[in-house]
């Protein structure tokens, strides 16, 4: 599928939990600066919003990921985040246009060792360019301007971590462990199945856009929502949690 040239800032799910195998907690200092702008290949750059904090106690110690796209709402995050410590590590992805088969539209998530079945909706940019989140706690959101799961590239879908009265849809994906199975299911009836390879935090202002978001030689699936501290007065996380799974 050949992207549009689009501006996207993207604040990924945000809340806590337990760390999953492979989880990499990537100090700004250490990442990328995020970009606001869209390289040729309409990659999108930076995070989405996807917490409210409505998970949130008074501490987190331990940096547990929780999150994705500004996807949560403070409901269960914590007042401190003090293990940054590096769990894995961080690859680099290659830059480039889509070229292949185009695949059908995903219609349903299915992860079986955290317990996830879930709607998948069409996610737009809003008009700054950023990807907006699902409306809804209970559902994952699919960027409809990249590549649909099974195509080469990156496929994103993000979803809220919590909402501001508890766990919404990706509250559990900090749990993953490398070899989990994740399978997309298409409106042709058709699943894709992907395998998790390692998880990775990122703080909102660093995310490294070619990591997450640049071509790749194969099909892959991203899953984004939030984690780290959740900052109060700005109503949102500062983290993002991605899932890398091909």
């Amino acid at each position: 599928m050949e992207l549009k040239r689009i501006l996207i800032a993207i604040a990924l799910m945000c809340g806590t939990g337990a760390a999953g195998a492979g989880l990499v907690a990537v100090p700004a200092s250490a990442a990328p600066a995020a970009l606001a702008q869209a390289d040729d290949d309409g990659a999108p750059r930076g995070g989405v919003d996807t917490g409210a904090g409505g998970t949130q106690d008074d501490d987190d110690d331990d940096d547990r990921p929780t999150g994705g796209v500004d996807t949560g709402a403070g409901g269960t995050s914590d007042d401190d985040d003090d293990d940054d410590r590096p769990r894995g590590g961080v690859e680099t992805g290659a830059g480039g246009t889509w070229t292949g088969t185009q695949a059908a539209n995903p219609v349903r998530l299915r992860v079986p060792a955290i317990g996830l079945k879930t709607k998948i909706i069409p996610l737009a940019l809003d008009k700054k360019g950023r990807l907006a989140a699902p409306k809804r706690y209970d559902v994952a959101g699919w960027n409809q301007a990249g590549p649909e799961p099974g195509e080469r590239g990156p496929s994103v879908i993000a979803g809220h971590v919590d909402s501001k009265t508890g766990p919404a849809v990706f509250y559990k994906v900090r749990g993953l462990d490398p070899g989990d199975k994740i399978y997309v299911d298409r409106a042709d009836g058709s699943t894709k199945t992907f395998t998790v390879h390692r998880l990775a935090r990122y703080p909102k202002t660093a995310v490294p856009s070619r990591t997450v978001y640049g071509q790749t030689g194969g099909a892959e699936l991203r899953l984004i929502t939030c984690g780290g501290v959740f900052d109060r007065k700005k109503g949102s996380y500062r983290d993002n949690i991605v899932v890398f799974a091909r």
